[in-house]
């Protein structure tokens, strides 16, 4: 992660679900970067990541660290005071403004995922049809 850059104009989630332990200042990185511990809740991050985007609050250039000391500074507070926009976490009311979206902003939106796994696919076809957004699904069992 040290030598890694990611464009900062998306969100970059990486979901750990390894046994080897990481550093812990690794979860707290000061960027669009987010390292997660454990599997996602795709029920929440979806229309999460959609509502940060669509309201602007959660704008992922938001989150490096010189918007996050501009922001401390113009709130005259200490840069890990700052509030974060936390896709990762469970936000019910984002999740009902997300539904409440009509079909033209929710038409811009699209899931994709490459992968095999059913309960992951079973998720996101199920999601696809609660928010109205495509679905396209890849593997690489040839």
């Amino acid at each position: 992660m040290e030598k890694l850059y990611l464009e900062h104009d998306g969100w970059n989630l990486i979901f750990y679900t390894g046994k080897k332990p990481l550093r812990q200042d690794i979860y707290n990185l000061n960027t669009n970067i987010r390292v997660i511990k454990g599997r996602p809740k795709l029920d929440s991050v979806i229309p999460n990541i959609i509502y940060g985007i669509e309201s602007k609050e959660g704008m992922p250039e938001k989150f490096t660290q010189s918007a996050k000391e501009q922001r401390a500074a113009s709130l005259n507070r200490a840069v890990s005071s700052v509030n974060e926009f936390e896709p990762w976490k469970e936000n019910l009311s984002q999740e009902k403004c997300v539904k409440r979206f009509g079909d033209s902003v929710m038409q811009t939106w699209g899931i994709m995922y490459c992968g095999g796994s059913p309960p992951v696919i079973a998720s996101l076809q199920g999601l696809s049809l609660k928010y109205h957004i495509d679905v396209h699904i890849d593997s690489f069992a040839w």
